[in-house]
């Protein structure tokens, strides 16, 4: 964890291949909530270059699925 208020948590590494971050930005009261899901990547050489390529598909599948789940009422 880089850095959290309640507003906002910044999440993420620095590797050989790639630096990461997750940004997760809430905005609103209660039932007005507002959550958005942000990734920035930076590819240090071609290995992080390939490993972006294949894993992005899968990537947005994840967070769209995290943040559709996010969007349901509480059981």
């Amino acid at each position: 964890m880089l850095s959290e208020t309640p507003e906002q948590l910044v999440a993420g590494f620095n590797d050989y291949h790639l630096d990461f971050r997750i940004v997760v930005d809430v905005a609103g009261e209660a039932v007005l909530r507002h959550v958005t899901l942000t990734t920035l990547v930076r590819t240090n050489n071609r290995l992080g270059r390939a490993y972006l390529a294949f894993i992005t598909p899968f990537h947005k599948l994840v967070a769209r699925s995290m943040m559709g789940r996010l969007a349901e009422p509480a059981r």
